[in-house]
């Protein structure tokens, strides 16, 4: 049995440059896909949230400051963290869950400092409000509240 390399060669070359268009065009569709199930799902949430801060035995006290969730068309929030004065304090970038529906992940960095943290965010639509557990690069952790302004 003998090969005919020529054709062999012809139709590896003519196999593959579709076969690579066809590849990046499911990924290319599979990435908007998910960015559009983000955006159904999690952007109507973007807005401003006063913040709670978690304290012992339950109870809760307002910092005086509000987060502002804006949706970004790449399918995340960025969040800012800002004082009573407007003033950011915070700045992060959260990203929402599509296999465990109203939870997400965040990273957040202090405006002008190189103090920077996690966050696990969950959101509970019947209060409108997200929990946030969070930790510090420093190992501080912490719980706050975000409740919808209406």
């Amino acid at each position: 049995m003998r090969l005919d390399w020529p054709n062999l060669v012809a139709g590896a070359i003519l196999g593959a440059i579709p076969g690579y268009f066809v590849h990046w065009a499911f990924v290319k569709r599979k990435g908007y896909l998910e960015r559009r199930t983000l955006k159904k799902e999690y952007s109507h949430l973007g807005g401003d949230y006063p913040n709670f801060r978690a304290r012992d035995g339950g109870t809760e006290e307002p910092t005086g400051g509000k987060i502002r969730l804006i949706w970004q068309p790449e399918g995340f929030f960025r969040a800012q963290g800002l004082h009573a004065n407007g003033v950011a304090e915070w700045e992060s970038v959260i990203r929402m869950s599509l296999e465990f529906k109203g939870t997400g992940t965040g990273h957040y960095r202090y405006v002008g400092k190189e103090y920077t943290g996690t966050q696990q965010l969950t959101y509970f639509s019947e209060t409108r409000s997200f929990v946030v557990m969070g930790a510090s690069s420093t190992g501080f952790e912490f719980v706050h509240y975000w409740r919808r302004i209406e």
